[in-house]
């Protein structure tokens, strides 16, 4: 996956965006902070753009039936 454009977007909202928009930003991808003094952890994600899907193909919700129908 190409993270140029993503690396790029981030810069350019932490040198230029207001406190709020920092703050949402950075908030959409970490996930967890941990602190364990002297140590911390972060769990984060990095959005990537899946190549184009048909809407009407990706599950919404997904159902799990237990049993029988009797």
């Amino acid at each position: 996956a190409n993270l140029k454009p993503y690396i790029q977007d981030l810069k350019k909202t932490l040198l230029k965006g207001t406190l709020f928009e920092r703050k949402s930003f950075i908030r959409s991808f970490v996930k967890r902070i941990v602190v364990e003094f002297p140590y911390a952890v972060i769990e984060y994600t990095i959005p990537l753009k899946k190549k184009s899907e048909n809407p009407r193909n990706i599950e919404v919700l997904a159902f799990n039936l237990n049993g029988s129908r009797d």
